[in-house]
């Protein structure tokens, strides 16, 4: 999600699941590899996979959540959200409290077993997006509801783990749910290219009041990595801003 606010965008950054395969930035990449085509055969290699996950004893939580009934959504309606990563809110007297974002979707949270994958995808590999446009064009409108769960930092060393660690998930019992929001799709884009497949999101785009946590993942350069995407990301329609500020003078490209 791109808010866009009086003082700069803000990307709202997030994944279907709460966690991630790695905590430190510096392995990102192999992830990324791990998950690509064997660069010989151009086929998906599952040795590749297994052998990075079998080397980073930390992606054991994400493999649990990937492999288990919600691993495979059964429709867009039925995707939760999480930004995995930690934040800072700050407020006017500079007191800091970290937070979490949960999205829970209204329509309930629901997967897809391996048999009904092969069935419905079989017959319409683009099933979840045709469910969704259809949904919105009907007025049946997807509704989430956007939770946060809030941490002070004084407590951040009383846990046996790492709050701050991306392989990590904050239990409910332990960070309580509050509601702060709702939000309804209730349009479809008229340009799928300019306004979806343009779209640039990261989560360092922040604004006043919101800070990055000591996540070492939300740490890494993901403004660099997004120089791939293009060096004028930002002036596109859906990605840039509607009040202009300028953080730098000079720079390899332009970021939030």
């Amino acid at each position: 999600m791109k808010f866009y606010t009086e003082e700069g965008n803000y990307d709202f950054v997030g994944n279907n699941l709460p966690v991630f395969f790695i905590r430190d930035a510096i392995k990102f990449p192999d992830v990324i590899h791990s998950l690509k085509p064997d660069p010989t055969t151009n086929l998906q290699d599952p040795n590749r996979y297994w052998d990075f996950m079998a080397n980073s004893p930390e992606s054991v939580n994400m493999q649990l959540h990937l492999f288990n009934d919600e691993g495979i959504p059964r429709s867009y309606r039925h995707l939760r959200g999480s930004s995995v990563h930690a934040f800072k809110w700050i407020n006017a007297h500079g007191n800091t409290t970290y937070v979490k974002y949960r999205w829970v979707p209204r329509a309930g949270i629901e997967g897809l077993s391996p048999e009904e994958v092969k069935e419905i995808q079989g017959e319409d590999f683009n099933h979840a997006t045709r469910d969704l446009y259809e949904s919105i064009k009907n007025g049946d409108y997807p509704e989430w509801d956007l939770y946060i769960q809030r941490l002070d930092p004084a407590d951040l060393d009383n846990y046996d783990f790492d709050p701050l660690d991306a392989t990590k998930d904050w239990p409910e019992e332990q960070f309580p749910y509050e509601l702060v929001g709702t939000m309804i799709l209730n349009k479809n884009p008229n340009n799928i290219f300019s306004e979806t497949e343009q779209v640039g999101f990261n989560p360092g785009v922040l604004v006043p009041g919101i800070q990055a946590s000591e996540d070492k993942m939300l740490q890494g350069g993901y403004s660099l990595i997004q120089i791939h995407s293009g060096t004028v990301l930002v002036q596109t329609t859906c990605s840039c801003r509607l009040i202009a500020r300028l953080h730098r003078r000079t720079t390899i490209r332009k970021t939030g």
